[in-house]
């Protein structure tokens, strides 16, 4: 009697420990709030929903502008040779055709992605490779991340769109890219997301991250420069001085980088990393402000 009342209490403990486990895994991938922004308008006059995931501000849809910041065209090509070959930024239309611009935006070569006069919005930028890595890290990891960014359902992603929930409120969407070989090609429209970093590869590529209909993954390569993928901004980290950033008097600033991990003087325009005396870094980007 004793041995069964036993076996009961642990058959008790276990289910109500796995019950527990159960809820614990169900919270951490279900249960995603999604708090807007504050939107975003280029200079186009283009407007663009937006959404905070962490302490990152996203856009929550595709780039479709024609100008940078300052006003300068970006220039549009549908010759495939000069685009293949020329290092200038360029944008064009998934198959060169107006319709897709509506649902995904523009295709963008990565020379219009790191221009000095800013392919995006005043007061965001091309998210580098490592903000990618901390939208990822913030939505549980770069192996399930890609789930809770993809748009649910099939409207527009292709069967099975694995994971695709969309609990981030990133809504991204499968415009594909343009190969941007000698025969300039449109691929993977409905299969797959190709997004822009500001990262550079080597020297023939830059960094691109990806989803795609079969899986929940954010992956991340590289891509030609003379690729065209989809663009998406995020929004500018707004510091101060260092006074602010640096509160406690007793800790001094060891070293500044830039987020390449090059050593780096305090200036506008820049993303950077402090380096303080107790070991604690912060990262801001420099505004005029």
């Amino acid at each position: 009697m004793v041995t069964s009342i036993t076996a009961v209490f642990q058959h008790y403990k276990l289910t109500r420990y796995l019950f527990l486990v159960l809820t614990i895994i169900s919270v951490s991938q279900y249960s995603f709030a999604q708090i807007s922004g504050n939107g975003a308008l280029d200079i186009d006059g283009n407007q663009y929903e937006t959404v905070i995931i962490g302490n990152q501000e996203w856009m929550a849809e595709n780039l479709k502008t024609t100008r940078y910041s300052n006003g300068d065209l970006i220039e549009h090509s549908t010759d495939d040779s000069y685009w293949a070959y020329t290092p200038v930024g360029m944008w064009r239309y998934y198959n060169d055709s107006i319709e897709h611009e509506l649902t995904y935006g523009k295709w963008y070569n990565w020379y219009s992605v790191i221009d000095t006069r800013n392919i995006c919005p005043t007061g965001w930028h091309v998210p580098y490779n490592n903000e990618w890595d901390s939208l990822a890290f913030f939505l549980g990891g770069a192996q399930i991340a890609g789930g809770k960014m993809k748009e649910a359902g099939f409207v527009h992603w292709n069967n099975p769109n694995v994971g695709g929930t969309n609990s981030s409120g990133f809504t991204a969407l499968p415009a594909g890219g343009i190969n941007g070989s000698n025969f300039v090609n449109s691929l993977n429209m409905n299969n797959g997301a190709e997004f822009w970093s500001s990262s550079i590869f080597d020297q023939n590529s830059g960094v691109k991250r990806y989803l795609n209909s079969y899986n929940t993954n954010l992956g991340g390569g590289p891509a030609g420069k003379n690729n065209g993928l989809s663009v998406r901004c995020l929004k500018n980290e707004n510091a101060a001085d260092l006074n602010k950033l640096n509160p406690n008097q007793k800790k001094t600033v060891i070293k500044m980088t830039d987020v390449m991990g090059v050593e780096t003087e305090y200036c506008s325009g820049k993303i950077i990393l402090i380096l303080f005396s107790d070991g604690t870094v912060q990262k801001i980007f420099k505004t005029d402000d």
